[in-house]
């Protein structure tokens, strides 16, 4: 998609079109930035995934082991 809108920038070669070029330069930039912003909201959702499973596998390895010293 933002290849796509690349490619079609570079097809612009007339010094009347810069002010086209311009502006598609930007909306490429917007483009990235959204999906930058995108990528950092899926990270930060993988990061706190993790840290929850962590806590997870530690309150699950003490309620096993309290079990099995109970059932000892």
């Amino acid at each position: 998609m933002v290849n796509d809108e690349i490619d079609k920038v570079n097809e612009i070669t007339d010094v009347k079109d810069w002010q086209d070029k311009e502006r598609r330069l930007q909306e490429i930039k917007n483009l990235l930035d959204k999906e930058i912003n995108a990528n950092k909201a899926n990270l930060e959702i993988v990061i706190n995934l993790r840290i929850e499973a962590r806590v997870l596998a530690a309150q699950l390895k003490s309620f096993l082991d309290d079990n099995f010293k109970k059932a000892q």
